[in-house]
């Protein structure tokens, strides 16, 4: 890399330091993704979630999880989310549903993960396969539209003096880098949001941790909501908004004496956002309101690991897809496996694991990275968890992405080595009654980390932000 190119990662202030960024853009094989005919397979992955959340398919989709079971999932818990988590969420949702909802439309802002799968035995070619989808609290869509902006810059600047062998005789390089529009497409669909509630006066109210470490990807999606819509935002935890005012019959939100058109969760996606009851009650308070949620609780539970392996199965995918868009779907779907104590299948999964422990992930119904088990310690806990505890988790067969040589800059300082990446697709639906009033593909997001790192959160610590560099 040109040392001038190399200067432009170097932070240059304190507050820099905690951006972590690829030092240009990481190769991803776009033989095996067309990017602009990929979007409505992300498109179709992110928006199966909406069907089971509508109002008049909660109770049958409640006893599908039953039939799962979620419920069981949500009590056996091994860790401090069998209080805190899954199960009072669906306390929630049973709340909301038995009561009489107020507010029939919601909002998505998704991010569905995918890696390309590189089969080390070439039975198959690369594929894009599905990590996962994320439905509440979808970061660093804004930070990684800027990243995209320094990446192209640098190649438009420092073309002549990156070496050919870099990227290949490709031409021109800047052309192989798709654009992002996450920057303005999010904030875009929470203004849509917040004209479709139809009170111009109204805030949107981001739902924060207090101490929040990402708060610069979220004052992006702020300014721009401002500089481009002219809607206001306020900042705040669960544990404040347990004093909101929930006012007349139609149960409109009032924080500080302003109306809230749209509730924004940029957290209570894990157990540690309710240290006590006064978050829950803020939370109940929010989704019993007026306000539009992105998500509501529906939304957010459709999202959890548990509900994704179920509906990943084919009979799943059919009551909301057709038979065409669930083939094209499940294409991108890797091994899922539930580990209930009835299934017939489970002693076949136990002997999967134990003859390749290294081709499997163990994931809790947990968010936020640093959660999930690998090699020997899945083995492990398929070994000493109790039948009960097992089913808190789902199994899935573990992708192995290529590998590329690049520079990562965290804390101001390069790691170079060989690199593994993970391709995020935001997507924004708004629904209403079930009508579709925005559905689209709202940007990218690549994080690149170390092949030997088996996690992959950018907040979490274990990658960086990047761009792909299509060839």
């Amino acid at each position: 890399m040109p040392l001038d190119m190399a200067c432009w990662c170097k932070p240059q202030s304190s507050a820099m330091r905690t951006c972590r960024t690829a030092s240009s853009p990481c190769p991803f094989r776009a033989n095996n993704l067309n990017w602009e005919s990929s979007c409505p397979l992300f498109l179709r992955c992110s928006s199966i979630v909406w069907p089971p959340t509508r109002t008049g398919y909660t109770s049958s989709f409640r006893m599908s999880w039953r039939k799962t079971p979620l419920l069981a999932v949500s009590s056996s818990c091994p860790r401090p989310c069998r209080r805190k988590g899954t199960k009072p969420s669906l306390s929630a949702h049973r709340h909301e549903c038995c009561g009489s909802v107020v507010q029939t439309a919601a909002l998505g802002i998704h991010r569905s993960d995918y890696m390309l799968h590189d089969d080390p035995s070439n039975a198959t070619s690369p594929q894009i396969l599905q990590v996962e989808l994320n439905t509440i609290a979808a970061s660093f869509a804004c930070m990684s539209s800027l990243a995209s902006d320094l990446h192209r810059f640098l190649l438009e600047r420092y073309e002549a003096q990156i070496p050919s062998a870099y990227y290949g005789n490709v031409g021109d390089l800047a052309t192989h880098l798709p654009r992002n529009p996450a920057l303005h497409a999010l904030p875009a669909a929470l203004a849509r949001a917040h004209s479709h509630y139809g009170r111009p006066s109204a805030v949107i109210v981001f739902v924060v941790q207090p101490n929040e470490s990402n708060s610069v990807d979220q004052r992006w999606l702020e300014y721009t909501l401002w500089t481009a819509h002219k809607v206001k935002v306020f900042r705040r935890s669960l544990h404040q908004l347990a004093t909101a005012e929930v006012r007349g019959a139609t149960r409109e939100l009032w924080v500080d004496g302003v109306e809230v058109a749209v509730a924004y969760f940029r957290a209570g996606y894990t157990p540690t956002d309710y240290p006590s009851e006064t978050e829950w009650i803020g939370r109940t308070l929010v989704e019993r309101s007026l306000a539009i949620k992105c998500p509501n609780i529906a939304y957010h539970l459709a999202g959890t690991k548990k509900v994704q392996q179920v509906l990943a199965t084919p009979s799943e995918l059919r009551r909301f897809l057709t038979e065409d868009q669930s083939v094209l779907v499940e294409k991108s779907f890797t091994g899922l496996f539930g580990l209930e104590q009835a299934s017939p299948d489970l002693p076949r999964i136990k002997a999967l694991v134990a003859a390749n422990p290294t081709g499997y992930v163990l994931k809790p119904q947990r968010e936020g990275g640093g959660n999930n088990l690998y090699g020997e310690e899945v083995v492990e806990a398929l070994a000493t968890l109790t039948p009960a505890e097992l089913e808190s988790f789902i199994l899935m067969e573990r992708i192995l992405p290529q590998e590329q040589p690049a520079v990562l800059v965290r804390n101001g300082a390069p790691v170079s080595g060989d690199t593994i990446s993970e391709l995020g697709m935001f997507s924004v639906a708004l629904f209403d009654n079930g009508k579709a009033i925005l559905n689209e593909h709202a940007g990218h997001l690549l994080r690149t980390k170390l092949s030997t790192t088996n996690e992959g959160g950018v907040a979490a610590g274990f990658a960086v932000l990047s761009s792909p560099f299509l060839v």
